[in-house]
């Protein structure tokens, strides 16, 4: 049986490095906190630059909660280099679409 738990291999390809996504990136898998840390470290290991590049097309599932995931890891701007399927791509502009910055707090202030 395949080892389905989220995770990120960073290789090197002609093009540069990539970071190649493996099994079911969602809310379910995600939820296990044992794979939710080992995702944690290999994403931090993973920091986006411009000469990363990212390949989905390994994943064996991927939902609107992976999407937000790696979204926001992109600093919720688009990699120079992304391999996706199709419908990978559509979960990705969801999230791009209705990801907002959040608003500033407001100032401190004591109340008499």
């Amino acid at each position: 049986m395949p080892d389905l738990a989220p995770q990120l291999l960073r290789i090197d390809t002609p093009e540069g490095p990539c970071a190649q996504l493996r099994g079911r990136w969602g809310a379910a898998e995600m939820g296990e906190r044992t794979q939710w840390r080992a995702l944690q470290r290999q994403l931090a290991a993973a920091a986006p630059s411009a000469d990363l590049g990212w390949d989905l097309r390994g994943l064996q599932w991927l939902d609107h909660v992976g999407a937000q995931l790696l979204w926001n890891h992109w600093g919720r701007a688009w990699p120079q280099r992304l391999d996706v399927a199709d419908s990978q791509r559509a979960l990705l502009e969801r999230a791009a679409q209705f990801s907002h910055a959040p608003l500033p707090p407001e100032p401190w202030r004591l109340n008499y």
